[in-house]
């Protein structure tokens, strides 16, 4: 859900969402003047070695089905540590804007990529965006002059607020070339906060703690959700069994291991531990080892709890 349309370069990440419509128009056909409201959060999917992941939201641009597009600006702009948002938490970057009742072909958050960044332990780095490597990328994001598009219409409905959360996957939206290029190609999801629900578990210590791993503590060490039962596990490659999201792990060996994966629509999942996923490049085969996996199942506006 989101913009673009300014003079700074801007990146668009778009609104999903399936969702409706009296005086009459000219030709006396009835028309609905009514007015529902959207409103736009941000929560992401997590990334290794980053201390933080800034981004600048400026504005909203909305199209309406026949109509031309328009813009509402923000009377400030809007910086967001995304990694302040992981797991359940999300943060509002615009409540309740009113929109008449009716079909929309978008709504997009612009971003203004020139004050955003990423701040790791060697600096603060500005984001790159390769569009010839973001044409190839599997037409869920296009390029489209200064931005980058996915589009998806949505229905607002009159005394209706429909709250939107586009959940930013940092893991397969970054890559690093060159030591410290950061690349910067959206992968993003859409969703309606009551149709989501989240999953919730500990780790056993000697799992998170075995041998086999080369890492002490939790760096690298995550839980990758993928979508139906039984699923086989698999880094990120940019393919349609990709994980559907992930999650880094929190606590230690004294106070346990925990992890919590947050607005995931309703279905059949697996989840699955991995101990090396700070080796998963979105560019290239990585040998990403899963030690465990277990089937869950998740229910709108429920938390489950699956402890592996």
């Amino acid at each position: 859900m989101d913009v673009r349309f300014l003079s700074f370069p801007a990146i668009t990440f778009l609104l999903i969402s399936p969702f409706l419509l009296s005086g009459c128009d000219k030709n006396g056909v009835k028309v609905d003047n009514s007015q529902g409201t959207i409103s736009v959060s941000v929560t992401d999917a997590p990334i290794d070695d980053a201390m933080e992941v800034n981004l600048t939201f400026t504005g909203v641009s909305i199209k309406r089905m026949g109509v031309f597009p328009y813009d509402i600006h923000f009377d400030e702009p809007v910086t967001v540590n995304l990694l302040d948002y992981q797991g359940s938490a999300s943060r509002t970057i615009k409540s309740d804007i009113k929109l008449q009742s009716g079909d929309y072909e978008y709504a997009r958050l612009n971003i203004d990529l020139d004050s955003s960044n990423i701040v790791t332990a060697s600096g603060t780095y500005p984001f790159v965006v390769p569009f010839l490597a973001l044409a190839k990328r599997n037409l869920q994001l296009f390029f489209t002059e200064d931005s980058l598009l996915y589009n998806k219409s949505f229905t607002v409905s009159g005394s209706q607020n429909t709250d939107f959360i586009v959940d930013i996957d940092l893991r397969k939206s970054i890559y690093v070339e060159d030591g410290n290029t950061y690349n910067f190609i959206p992968s993003t999801r859409t969703l309606i906060r009551s149709d989501v629900g989240s999953i919730t578990g500990t780790l056993a210590t000697s799992l998170v703690d075995d041998s086999s791993c080369a890492d002490t503590g939790i760096d690298g060490k995550s839980v990758y959700l993928f979508s139906g039962t039984d699923t086989t596990p698999q880094d990120i490659q940019g393919n349609g069994t990709d994980p559907f999201t992930t999650a880094n792990i929190t606590g230690d060996s004294s106070s346990g291991y925990a992890y919590t994966i947050g607005f995931i629509p309703a279905g059949d999942y697996t989840v699955a531990f991995t101990c090396n996923a700070d080796i998963d490049n979105i560019n290239f085969p990585n040998p990403v080892d899963f030690m465990e996996t277990a089937n869950v199942s998740v229910i709108a506006t429920a938390q489950t709890t699956q402890d592996m």
